[in-house]
């Protein structure tokens, strides 16, 4: 869900020793181009003190607060005291951590505005991040190798869908079959199991098309 609440960037640019930083004057003009943003602000604007961070939030009415540029993180705190301090929550001060991803130089503007778009709408940068290069398995995962994690798992078989399923060993108990019975009834392990094994021992292709165990301990 995309995020609408009032929102001001405060871009963390000092000084550089970077012969070709990224233009935080055409960031700035970027970001301004999103509703929710009321204003955006320079390192070198006013002195970042907590008097002064108070008015601005006052003033524009934010609820959040987008730090951005090369290590945000040490300023944070300071944001977060004025944010208490004007009556808001101090866990909307959002970090755009632009060393993170190595953005340093003005070549790298788009991953910058890429990562500026994320912090303003409130979406996982990590999630959105250079689609084209992560690849992504549409199995749907399924955990246990025992009577929790067959069910499903030959719920999801029965109609055509691919898993990757995740457990100790197929059919080696499980917790819901341990056995903590003392007597022989339908809860007991072969009785809970088998039905279960049975069918997946009736299809062959449950291993060879659809069925992908992981091991671990």
């Amino acid at each position: 869900m995309k995020n609408i609440e009032q929102t001001g960037v405060f871009f963390y640019s000092t000084p550089e020793m970077i012969a070709d930083p990224p233009d935080y004057s055409e960031l700035s003009g970027y970001v301004q181009g999103f509703r929710n943003v009321s204003k955006t602000w320079h390192y070198h604007d006013f002195p970042w003190t907590e008097e002064n961070l108070l008015k601005r939030i006052e003033s524009h009415h934010l609820n959040r607060i987008v730090i951005a540029g090369g290590l945000p993180g040490s300023t944070k705190t300071l944001f977060s005291k004025a944010m208490a301090m004007a009556g808001k929550e101090p866990q909307n001060v959002i970090l755009c951590n632009f060393d993170a991803y190595r953005i340093y130089l003005k070549k790298d503007m788009e991953q910058a505005k890429a990562m500026l778009t994320c912090a303003i709408l409130g979406i996982p940068y990590e999630i959105a991040a250079l689609p084209g290069e992560v690849r992504v398995n549409q199995s749907s995962p399924v955990t246990g190798g025992g009577i929790n994690g067959i069910n499903p798992a030959l719920n999801l078989f029965d109609k055509g869908i691919k898993f990757n399923l995740a457990g100790l060993k197929l059919g080696k108990r499980g917790v819901i079959a341990m056995p903590d019975k003392t007597s022989c009834t339908n809860e007991c392990t072969i009785y809970t199991m088998a039905p279960h094994l049975d069918k997946i021992a009736r299809h062959q292709d449950f291993y060879d098309f659809h069925y992908n165990v992981t091991s671990y301990r």
